[in-house]
C-alpha cells in the first residue's frame, strides 16, 4: 500500500498528539506508569518514522 504525502503528514501529526497526550496522563496518576511511557514513546517513535517517510515522499533531501 502506497501512502500519499498528505496521509503521511496526517499520521505524523496524529500520532505525535496522541503520544504526547498519553505521556501527559502520567501527571494525573501513576498507575501503570511504565505502560503509559512505553505506549507514549512508541507512538512518538512511529510519528518520527512517518515524518521521515513524509519527507521522502515529498523529495526533501537531508542536509549533511
Amino acid at each position: 500500500m502506497e501512502a500519499n504525502a498528505f496521509q503521511l503528514l496526517y499520521g505524523t501529526v496524529f500520532l505525535a498528539i496522541v503520544g504526547v497526550l498519553v505521556l501527559l496522563t502520567l501527571a494525573y496518576g501513576g498507575g501503570l506508569a511504565w505502560v503509559k511511557v512505553l505506549i507514549g514513546v512508541g507512538l512518538l517513535a512511529f510519528s518520527a518514522w512517518f515524518g521521515v517517510q513524509y519527507q521522502r515522499a515529498r523529495g526533501v533531501r537531508r542536509r549533511r
